[in-house]
């Protein structure tokens, strides 16, 4: 099993930092030991043996998005199946989470990863993601009837 290397952009810029830097993704596996888990979201390899991954040398360049409608259009989204991945898992939140998460997730992504030195793209990327944390957790709070 092998994991590679994704250098993310951002339309032409090279996203070196926050969470889209130093992005390990497992691609290279035999198909009869391992397999997709049934995540609605965020899925990840599973398999029955343990599995030990190899990092290749290298990368693989990854064009994400074109643009911030496209990214604002693809983390609306994933923060609404996000939540009902959570409601289906018995997941909760209050008010406390849906208030702080989001500004803990911009510290994290901006100031503690880095994404500033990344520039507007950084910067729009921490805004994002806060953004993202903030939709999951109210919509979750809806599936929950709260």
């Amino acid at each position: 099993m092998h994991q590679v290397l994704w250098k993310n952009f951002f339309g032409d810029q090279w996203i070196r930092h926050s969470d889209w830097g130093n992005s390990w993704k497992k691609r290279l596996f035999h198909k009869n030991v391992v397999r997709w888990d049934d995540a609605i979201a965020h899925e990840d390899l599973t398999s029955d043996q343990s599995l030990q991954f190899v990092k290749f040398d290298g990368y693989l360049e990854h064009y994400t998005f074109a643009d911030s409608h496209e990214y604002a259009f693809k983390m609306i989204n994933s923060a609404m199946i996000t939540a009902e991945k959570y409601h289906r898992m018995g997941k909760d939140v209050g008010f406390l989470k849906l208030f702080f998460a989001p500004a803990f997730s911009f510290i994290k992504t901006y100031i503690l990863k880095g994404g500033f030195r990344d520039g507007y793209k950084g910067w729009l990327i921490a805004k994002t993601t806060a953004y993202y944390t903030f939709i999951k957790y109210a919509r979750l709070k809806e599936l929950n009837g709260q």
